[in-house]
């Protein structure tokens, strides 16, 4: 399950006089982006983060590349590296992709017919989340019911796909509520649907799961949609740090 951290006003790093390995750097940086202390759009400049981290800069490219294969950065020209900042453009690619996939995963699980214990949980603890109004447990909860599901179909290339889109999608959809305080009402009306896809799968016909999964998955995008429209002004500000960024680089 994707961690997401508690919201900090800035974070900050002692050099260690052990050499970090490129996992550990990446996650480092992960937190960094996930956090807000590096804005959307913004570049990542290796030399920096390699004199704040006490390490080679070659371990900040590889971390780099770690993030890019992850969604977290995009690398730019020039094989510079900027913190991916995903527009309703992009939002909408996604969700078509993700309703094959993820349409794809219910109709496998359901022809497996495994155990769904870990579905049932995650689902229980969003129920909790919405009572409580705890964004973050919410947001956690989600992505781990749909890679969940997507686990269960025991295809780990679905798997590696479905993690490559959601992770990152799912870590700034809860930057962005952070930001803007919006609460977990957005979330609320899905979770009758999360419920009916474990009926479906329980129910034992895969077609009709599918089929039930694509037709569900535009009013999940409609969640991401509210989200990013309501922090739309937050786009702008990150559009100019990143202008400022590139320019002091």
């Amino acid at each position: 399950m994707l961690k997401l951290p508690q919201r900090v006003t800035s974070v900050s790093f002692e050099k260690s006089t052990v050499p970090l390995i490129k996992f550990d750097v990446a996650e480092r940086l992960r937190q960094e982006i996930v956090t807000g202390a590096i804005k959307p759009g913004s570049l990542v400049v290796e030399i920096k983060w390699a004199k704040k981290l006490g390490v080679s800069q070659g371990s900040v490219r590889e971390a780099l590349s770690i993030l890019a294969s992850e969604g977290f950065v995009q690398r730019t020209p020039g094989r510079r590296a900027r913190v991916t900042h995903l527009t309703t453009q992009d939002i909408n690619h996604i969700y078509q992709l993700r309703g094959a996939i993820e349409g794809l995963a219910v109709r496998l699980v359901t022809e497996r017919a495994p155990d769904l214990g870990v579905m049932v949980t995650t689902f229980e603890e969003m129920e909790r989340a919405v009572v409580g109004n705890d964004v973050k447990r919410l947001i956690e909860n989600d992505l781990a019911f749909h890679l969940g599901l997507c686990q269960l179909s025991a295809n780990p290339i679905l798997l590696e796909h479905a993690q490559r889109l959601m992770v990152p999608l799912f870590a700034f959809a809860y930057m962005r509520v952070e930001s803007t305080g919006q609460g977990v009402e957005p979330w609320r009306k899905t979770l009758a649907t999360h419920a009916r896809i474990i009926d479906y799968i329980q129910a034992g016909d895969p077609f009709l799961a599918e089929q039930f999964v694509l037709r569900s998955t535009p009013g999940f995008a409609t969640v991401i949609y509210s989200v990013w429209t309501e922090s739309s002004e937050g786009d702008s500000e990150a559009g100019a740090d990143s202008t400022e960024t590139a320019a002091n680089e």
